[in-house]
């Protein structure tokens, strides 16, 4: 959370990779998120059994921790109509009253077939669109403070303990510093060349006018 928080990025919830995740896990995260986003694990003793609610809710076992439930899979582009196949699922889930539809997608599979299950999900009747930022959330973690409502996510930052916690914030600033200055040098250097043959051209074309100015009075 420090290092997002150090390069402008503010996250609002969180999402244990796979889902897997202890009881003990469930309660330390608590601590510092206010909200869960995905299936749940069930089972101490393995990752296999875990599952999900058909709406938002705020089960005792996650203390505290406000649920966005993973109902529909994710795109399994293995199978012959994987988004069909979520489409399905998301059918299923508005017989419920306040039925929530959520779903993954893998970045690595490209631009193109997010827009397509997007498209697919937005055909669903009566289906709205949730933002985080419309949500009461909170993420609190030494140094940084992060909470969200109304859309607006407001995130206290005390910057100068975090460019003491580790030597890679600063640098980062730096770095980012470098780069801008560079950049500005360059273009500046671009228009200074641009000026120059602009008034190269001028003056030259002054030079002409003045010739036939000449000749024509000669």
């Amino acid at each position: 959370m420090q290092e997002l928080a150090n390069y402008g990025l503010y996250p609002l919830a969180f999402e244990p990779p796979h889902y897997t995740m202890s009881q003990h896990g469930l309660e330390v995260t608590s601590e510092f998120f206010s909200t869960y986003v995905g299936q749940v694990q069930l089972s101490d003793e393995t990752w296999e059994i875990m599952n999900t609610t058909p709406y938002a809710s705020q089960p005792s076992f996650l203390n505290g921790m406000f649920l966005l439930p993973e109902t529909i899979g994710y795109v399994q582009p293995e199978n012959d109509d994987p988004v069909g196949d979520m489409v399905d699922k998301a059918e299923l889930h508005q017989i419920t009253s306040g039925g929530m539809i959520g779903g993954f997608y893998h970045p690595y599979l490209g631009v193109e077939g997010l827009i397509e299950v997007i498209d697919a999900i937005e055909e669903i009747p009566n289906i709205e669109w949730m933002d985080l930022k419309e949500l009461d959330n909170t993420v609190d973690v030494e140094h940084v403070s992060i909470t969200s409502g109304d859309g607006e996510i407001d995130a206290n930052i005390d910057q100068m303990s975090l460019m003491t916690t580790s030597i890679a914030y600063p640098a980062y600033h730096v770095k980012n510093f470098a780069e801008n200055v560079t950049k500005i040098m360059i273009w500046a250097g671009v228009l200074s060349v641009v000026l120059l043959m602009s008034f190269t051209v001028f003056q030259i074309a002054k030079g002409n006018r003045s010739d036939r100015g000449i000749s024509n009075n000669g």
